[in-house]
């Protein structure tokens, strides 16, 4: 019984993740029931084959999913961290979040960019038993990947982030001089009093 209601739990999880991906990337989706149940349907037959295919050596499995997990979250938590505790200072416009053009865009380029390179910078060094990193062997199968990928992609993210922004920087410097200029000489020339 108990087995049967964490199964429930993690179907309904699949499915609300899976609705949710489908409405964010087909606009004007209308989630019916007829959407649930499919999306159900196929959820339960994808985790039951993935179950199927593992079941001879499920730990060696369930180890490899985990640490490919660290592996994809670890960039992203050093970008979300770097940037409220760094960039930000938990300063954040939380209406602007939800604004599909708000003044944080769709994309941040910058963000992506920080994460594929992270990603990338965690491979020589990865330990799993599909692929060992050629870093790995030198230190004894001893798996840092994902403090290399801390690391990296934290470094990369305030580097490009300070990059960004320096244009940005002395654009609005010299728009500042300009108004001021402006504001010493009036509308016919003359210096305002």
């Amino acid at each position: 019984m108990t087995s049967a209601l964490i199964n429930g739990v993690e179907l309904y999880s699949a499915v609300m993740n899976a609705l949710t991906a489908m409405q964010s990337g087909m606009r004007g989706l209308v989630i019916t029931s007829r959407t649930r149940v499919w999306t159900t349907l196929v959820c339960g037959a994808v985790a039951t084959l993935i179950a199927l295919l593992g079941q001879g050596d499920f730990m060696t499995m369930f180890e490899s999913f985990l640490t490919l997990l660290l592996y994809v979250l670890i960039p992203w938590s050093a970008i979300n961290l770097a940037d409220y505790f760094i960039v930000r200072k938990g300063d954040y416009d939380i209406d602007a979040l939800f604004a599909r053009n708000g003044k944080y865009g769709r994309w941040n380029a910058v963000g992506l960019g920080s994460y594929g390179i992270g990603l990338a910078a965690q491979v020589p060094f990865m330990v799993t038993p599909l692929f060992t990193g050629p870093f790995a062997a030198p230190l004894q199968n001893i798996d840092i990947a994902w403090l290399v990928g801390f690391v990296v992609t934290a470094v990369v993210y305030l580097m490009l982030v300070r990059s960004a922004r320096k244009p940005v920087v002395e654009d609005s410097q010299r728009r500042e001089g300009e108004a001021t200029a402006e504001g010493a000489v009036g509308s016919a020339g003359l210096p305002r009093r």
